[in-house]
């Protein structure tokens, strides 16, 4: 555990739920893509929830607090920059990579009909945002990917508002919420819009500068009230998703640390590009099919399981290629110097 010592309990622990829920949510949905004649877990979707969405809320509120709770003191620039791009567009490329492959040299799946000039999109990791608008060639990370960049590009300005108009911008960020609901300027859903989503992410922020300001204010409690009393399931997941996060932040200092948290949360990223191709997969071979309660449960626990497998094996061979380009990059110096 010692490798640990220094990573946050709390933001593990929700990080961990965050890409199961996601993950079983997308399970049902794909259910229902390929018309498998089976039982819906409860983590699907209803008149006034939706659970895709309260994973990903808490995935944003994860996102907004670790960057805050580790730059709120200080914060470099190009550093921070630097290590965005390392933590995000190797993996992402190595899984696109592997997910093309699959897709159209294994199961010969044709090339879709799109402009050459719109793959930039999809180097840049705009490209599942972006086909919401038009087809694009994005093949893992759905929209989430492109939304995280540009609230990463934005941090430092983010966190600079933050660190002096706390209350302004969370009530600005709220304020783009309900016009992104109810207005939809971008003719995105507020569900998977940059607007709609700013909420969640500024909440994490605020929460990791000064949480216990957040749990007692009452007009943040009005608000959450507030959203759970008007009939709008956007405004209804995230009010679930926070009382998630608040919860799993008061239960992780009951509770005894477990190294299982440490690593699903480690592979969350990994996981979160890599399940859509599998469930996509292993449904398109079942499609039709009929099954049991008992037998989808263990379907659900085994594509889990091999979704924890291959988010490991991505990982070690993006380890594998990091490593091998700093051992380069260092012989480089090295021979330089000489």
């Amino acid at each position: 555990m010692n490798k640990y010592a220094s990573r946050i309990y709390y933001l593990d622990l929700i990080r961990m739920f965050a890409i199961l829920i996601i993950v079983i949510y997308h399970f049902n949905c794909t259910i229902v893509d390929k018309n498998i004649n089976a039982f819906h877990y409860f983590l699907y979707e209803n008149d006034f929830i939706s659970w895709g969405v309260v994973g990903v809320k808490l995935f944003l509120m994860v996102s907004g607090a670790a960057l805050m709770y580790h730059y709120h003191d200080d914060l470099k620039v190009n550093d921070f920059y630097k290590k965005r791009v390392k933590s995000i567009f190797p993996l992402f490329y190595l899984v696109y990579l592997l997910a093309f492959i699959s897709r159209y040299f294994v199961l010969h799946s044709p090339l879709p009909d799109i402009p050459a000039y719109r793959f930039i999109f999809t180097v840049l990791g705009l490209d599942g945002y972006l086909s919401q608008y038009t087809p694009m060639f994005n093949l893992v990370g759905d929209w989430f990917i492109g939304v995280i960049l540009i609230y990463y590009g934005l941090f430092p300005l983010f966190r600079k508002l933050v660190l002096q108009y706390s209350k302004v911008v969370l009530s600005i960020s709220l304020l783009c919420l309900i016009i992104s609901i109810y207005i939809n300027p971008f003719h995105i859903e507020a569900s998977t819009s940059i607007l709609g989503n700013l909420f969640p992410f500024v909440f994490g922020m605020i929460f990791a500068y000064k949480k216990e300001c957040i749990i007692q204010n009452k007009i943040f409690l009005m608000i959450f009230i507030l959203f759970l009393l008007i009939n709008n399931k956007i405004l209804i997941s995230i009010s679930l998703s926070i009382f998630i996060f608040l919860f799993l932040y008061w239960i992780s200092h009951k509770i005894k640390k477990h190294l299982i948290v440490y690593r699903i949360s480690k592979y969350s990223y990994a996981m979160f590009l890599v399940h859509h191709i599998l469930l996509s997969f292993v449904f398109t071979l079942l499609s039709g099919m009929t099954f049991s309660f008992f037998s989808i449960t263990l379907l659900l626990v085994l594509c889990i399981l091999i979704i924890i497998v291959i988010s490991r094996m991505v990982l070690y061979m993006n380890h594998l290629f990091t490593l091998g380009r700093n051992k380069l990059e260092f012989e480089i110096f090295r021979s330089n110097r000489k």
